[in-house]
């Protein structure tokens, strides 16, 4: 995987990411995730998890298994929340992108990479979602460049209702529900009002035609079916 490795830096050099194997071992780390977190990263290399920067464990350690798993590109998220752990011990809000990648044909990704992006409290939630949606592109564009490309799992299940419909938080929110939140749960999460997170799970609902928590958790485990 040496040359996969190699592909995956020339991609993401610009980018603050890292990037595990399938197994969920660390393979690569970039200068920007380490200038962001001011943790030397390198002895940690073909580690697996938890990590120094992981700021709440338990919740990061269901969020890597769930997509590690492949579920999550098989219901389209792509996009999660998780808090950073600085060395200073300071933790940040932080929006994450999951991109996984397929170098030898097979059903599972070789790669999970994870893009970062803090943010800032001046800056507004429709600033932060173009900012994130920007650097989604150049990732796009850059993994094109070196020949890996944006590529679904072969054989991913297909998910009733039009995933494409779910604005970036409501991609949030179902993430969130697909880890077993609830109401008042997604809305401190997110540091929204209840009534808001509410009105977010209700139009997720709508957009993917299922009626409650139970049924939305049930169709997941049945591949979107």
């Amino acid at each position: 995987m040496t040359a996969g490795r190699e592909r995956l830096e020339a991609a993401f050099a610009h980018e603050t990411a890292t990037a595990v194997d399938r197994d969920g071992r660390l393979v690569l780390v970039t200068e920007g995730f380490e200038r962001l977190t001011g943790i030397d990263c390198r002895p940690l290399i073909g580690s697996a998890g938890p990590f120094p920067w992981w700021g709440e464990p338990a919740r990061q350690r269901a969020q890597a298994d769930f997509l590690l798993s492949g579920e999550a590109e098989k219901l389209g998220v792509r996009t999660v929340s998780a808090r950073l752990r600085l060395a200073d011990g300071q933790l940040v809000e932080a929006r994450l992108h999951h991109e996984p990648v397929y170098l030898s044909g097979e059903d599972r990704a070789d790669f999970h990479v994870v893009v970062y992006s803090v943010e800032s409290l001046q800056e507004s939630e429709r600033d932060r979602l173009l900012r994130f949606e920007a650097a989604v592109q150049r990732i796009s564009q850059a993994l094109a460049e070196v020949g890996i490309g944006r590529v679904r799992a072969p054989g991913s299940a297909a998910w009733h209702g039009n995933l494409d419909q779910l604005t970036p938080r409501e991609r949030e929110v179902l993430s969130l529900l697909l880890e077993g939140k609830r109401v008042a749960e997604i809305g401190g999460e997110l540091f929204i009002s209840q009534h808001t997170a509410r009105n977010h799970v209700r139009s997720v609902y709508t957009k993917l035609g299922v009626h409650s928590h139970l049924e939305l958790l049930r169709r997941a485990r049945e591949g979107g079916s």
